[in-house]
């Protein structure tokens, strides 16, 4: 969950200057900051910062969730090697419990198992 929301608002941060604010005399400010202009240096380095944020932090966990649910249905049918990823990738595949995950641990067969 703490990660989840991580990601959110670093994507929100990330968005921020490409939210403008219509002035009457066909001017665009930014939202949260309305005393940057669009297209001006200080946009510039707004959009530069953004794209940094978005490149470096949004993409990777986007990819690593994805990695994640590849190895796991991957993996689907043996179950130690279920339960090898899903601990490795315990942030994407819900809430970190020791009790949860030595329990899974004990029963990963038959949580592998599917109709069988």
């Amino acid at each position: 969950m703490v990660v989840q929301a991580a990601l959110i608002t670093l994507a929100n941060v990330a968005l921020i200057p490409y939210q403008y604010f219509p002035h009457p005399n066909n001017e665009f400010t930014v939202m949260v900051f309305p005393d940057v202009l669009r297209n001006t240096p200080e946009h510039a380095f707004l959009v530069a910062c953004s794209l940094v944020l978005f490149f470096l932090f949004v993409v990777p966990f986007n990819v690593c969730v994805i990695a994640a649910a590849w190895q796991a249905y991957a993996k689907r049918d043996d179950a130690a090697a279920l339960a090898r990823v899903l601990v490795m990738f315990k942030l994407f595949f819900g809430r970190w419990r020791a009790r949860g995950w030595l329990e899974l641990g004990r029963h990963a067969p038959a949580f592998a198992r599917r109709g069988a």
